[in-house]
C-alpha cells in the first residue's frame, strides 16, 4: 500500500456514498490488501445503505455458511464486538493460536477456504454498529504492523462515509416524502440553491415546464414566461430570502392563473438534503389552476362566512372571471357584484381582489384539492 493507492480508495469511497455500490468499493479494497475476503457486516440498528453483509471474496454458494458461521460461531466476530469501536484488531491479537485451531469457526469455516489471518475494526456512531474486516489465505500471509495503520487510516474515512451514507438515505426518504406530500395536493413543487438555481422538481413541475405554462428553466434559474410576473416571482424569493421565517405568496393571473409560494428551508432541513442536492435553500410550490374547478361553495361560506351568492361571486372570480363577466353569469349588476365583493373584502380581511384570489388559491385550494 502506497499514498497514491490509498487516496484512489477514498476517491472510490466518496463515488460509493452517492451509489451504494459497496461491493465495487471492497472489491478495491480486497485486491490492495491482498485480501482474500473483505466483509462490511451492519452488527447493530439501522444501516439501509448496506445489505448485510458485503462480502467480497466469498461465492454464491458459500454465502449461507459463511454467513452461518459469522454471525453463529464465529469467535473472531465475538471477540471484535467486544473490543473498543475505531481500533484495528488482527486475529493473532484477539484469538490465540490454541484456541482458534480447536474453534468451530476454523475447523468449519477458515480451513475449508484455505484462510488463516485476519484483520478489523468495528464502527460504532451510537446507533449502528458495523464489522469492517479483511481475511487472507494462509499463502498470503498475516496483517504487519504497517498494513494495520493502513487499515486504521481506511477505517477513519469508512466510518464518515458510513455516516455520510445513512444521511444520504434518509434525505432520499425525506425527498419522497416531500414530493408525495406535495404531489398529493396537485401541487409543482421546486428545491432552489443559494444562487436559486433549481436543484429539485418533482412531477408536477417538469409538466408545467414542459406544457409551457408559467415559468422555465434558463441557464438552471426558474424565470417566468410572462414578463409581467418577474417582478411578483421576485418578491417572493426576495421575501424568503430575507424573512425566511414566513411563507410568502404572490398570484400570477392570466390564462393559466397560479398561486407561488416561497419559503426559506429550515437549517435542519438544509443540512439533511445537502448531502444529496447542491446547497437547499427555497422551497418554491406553485398551485397550477388551469382547469381546476371553482373552489366548493360550502367550504367558502363555512370558512368565511360567506353568503351563497357571496360565495358564488368569490369562486368565480377566482376562476378569473372579470367583474362584467361574474355580472353575466350570475345574471346580476356590476354594482351587484361590486357589492358581493366588498362584503367579501371585510370578512376575509383581504383589501383587493388579487389579494382575495391569492388567499383562496393559496389557502382554501389546498383543502379542497
Amino acid at each position: 500500500m502506497h499514498e497514491a493507492e490509498f487516496d484512489r480508495l477514498l476517491l472510490s469511497l466518496g463515488d460509493t456514498i452517492a451509489s451504494s455500490d459497496w461491493q465495487g468499493w471492497l472489491r478495491e479494497v480486497s485486491a490492495s490488501f491482498n485480501a482474500s475476503v473483505a466483509c462490511l457486516t451492519p452488527l447493530r440498528g439501522p444501516l439501509e445503505t448496506l445489505r448485510a453483509p458485503v462480502a467480497i471474496g466469498v461465492s454464491a454458494n458459500m454465502m449461507a455458511d459463511y454467513v452461518a458461521y459469522f454471525h453463529g460461531r464465529n469467535t473472531w466476530l465475538r471477540r471484535m464486538v467486544a473490543a473498543d469501536p475505531g481500533v484495528v484488531h488482527s486475529l493473532r491479537d484477539l484469538v490465540p493460536d490454541r484456541e482458534l485451531l480447536g474453534s468451530e469457526f476454523y475447523n468449519g469455516y477458515m480451513t475449508t477456504t484455505d484462510s488463516r489471518y485476519a484483520a478489523g475494526v468495528l464502527l460504532d456512531d451510537g446507533r449502528s454498529q458495523v464489522l469492517f474486516d479483511l481475511i487472507r489465505d494462509r499463502s498470503a500471509g498475516d496483517f504487519d504492523g504497517a498494513e494495520l495503520r493502513w487499515i486504521a487510516r481506511l477505517a477513519m474515512h469508512l466510518d464518515k462515509a458510513l455516516r455520510a451514507a445513512k444521511a444520504v438515505h434518509e434525505s432520499a426518504a425525506m425527498l419522497d416524502g416531500i414530493v408525495q406530500s406535495i404531489d398529493r395536493f396537485k401541487q409543482a413543487l421546486i428545491l432552489l440553491d443559494a444562487q436559486r438555481r433549481a436543484v429539485l422538481l418533482n412531477a408536477r413541475a417538469e409538466r408545467m415546464i414542459a406544457d409551457g405554462r408559467l415559468i422555465e428553466i434558463r441557464a438552471g434559474r426558474v424565470v417566468a414566461r410572462n414578463k409581467r410576473h418577474h417582478g411578483a416571482l421576485d418578491r417572493v424569493l426576495g421575501g424568503a430570502e430575507a424573512d425566511p421565517l414566513d411563507v410568502h405568496a404572490a398570484f400570477l393571473d392570466g390564462a393559466a392563473p397560479a398561486t407561488v409560494l416561497a419559503m426559506a428551508l429550515s437549517p435542519r432541513a438544509a443540512s439533511i438534503l445537502d448531502f444529496s442536492l447542491n446547497d437547499p435553500r427555497i422551497l418554491l410550490v406553485f398551485r397550477d389552476h388551469a382547469g381546476e374547478e371553482a373552489p366548493d361553495l360550502a367550504t367558502l361560506s363555512r370558512v368565511f362566512g360567506l353568503t351563497e351568492s357571496e360565495a358564488q361571486t368569490v369562486a368565480l372570480l377566482v376562476e378569473g372571471l372579470s367583474v362584467s363577466a361574474i355580472a353575466a353569469r350570475l345574471d346580476l349588476s356590476r354594482e351587484t357584484v361590486r357589492h358581493h365583493l366588498k362584503r367579501a373584502f371585510w370578512k376575509t380581511g383581504c383589501h383587493s381582489q388579487r389579494e382575495l384570489v391569492t388567499l383562496i388559491n393559496g389557502g382554501l385550494g389546498t383543502l379542497t384539492g
